[in-house]
């Protein structure tokens, strides 16, 4: 049974609508250039159409890349993942994805549309390290700090996955899933009284969330000697 609680279709859309585009005038856009040695101290009307023609080739290349990407991303209530053309959708999105960071590397949603790609396909430490890349960016986006956590226990970084999901809380105290998920990240790292009470906190603020429901039922197994303390996700 997957026990994990991933972003919701309503962020995706927001990032899709909003989040991805850079404006010309971005201090920090990669292909800003020095003047030629020996010439004159810069052309502002130049710098200006190149900063401009760089956003929006930034843009245009990531706008491809999430509409090959966004319908194969394992989001909450929707089936996905790869299948018939999914996998060449998701990896020819990366490649979109990966010439968008080339011309502009701080943006954060291009490295988390990346991250789900590869989380799509299975590629936990490469989807690992793109959400890693995102949180670098943008350390108070929910959603970030959520996949980073979920793909930390991917790859068995639980102690990482603990704190991760302990500043999302933070960021995010009503939110069940993210509670539940700071108790799975606590199961997994063996702190089963401190996992006993995240659970516990989830379940006060949604009872009737089935999957919380199943993970407060392992946590009291393990604390009471029923099952093994699980070692990885694929032991739940």
């Amino acid at each position: 049974m997957k026990i994990l609680w991933p972003s919701s279709a309503i962020v995706v859309n927001l990032l899709v609508l909003v989040s991805p585009i850079v404006k010309a005038g971005d201090s920090h856009m990669n292909d800003q250039r020095k003047p030629p040695s020996g010439g004159a101290s810069g052309n502002a009307g130049a710098s200006g159409l190149d900063a401009r023609a760089g956003a929006e080739k930034h843009n245009a290349l990531l706008k491809r890349g999430i509409d090959l990407i966004d319908p194969h991303i394992i989001i909450q209530d929707r089936k996905s993942g790869p299948g018939g053309s999914a996998e060449t959708d998701l990896k020819e999105g990366i490649r979109y994805i990966d010439r968008a960071i080339e011309v502009f590397s701080k943006n954060w949603a291009a490295h988390w549309y990346r991250g789900k790609a590869y989380q799509a396909l299975g590629d936990h430490r490469r989807a690992y390290e793109s959400f890693h890349a995102a949180y670098q960016l943008n350390w108070t986006q929910v959603d970030v700090v959520r996949e980073l956590g979920l793909e930390c226990l991917d790859v068995g970084m639980f102690r990482e996955a603990v704190a991760v999901a302990k500043a999302n809380v933070q960021l995010a105290p009503k939110d069940a899933g993210v509670r539940a998920n700071l108790a799975l990240a606590l199961l997994l790292d063996g702190q089963l009284d401190a996992a006993k009470a995240a659970v516990n906190e989830a379940l006060r603020l949604d009872p009737e969330d089935r999957i919380t429901q199943s993970l407060r039922d392992r946590i009291e197994d393990v604390r009471r000697g029923i099952r093994p303390p699980p070692k990885r996700i694929s032991d739940l």
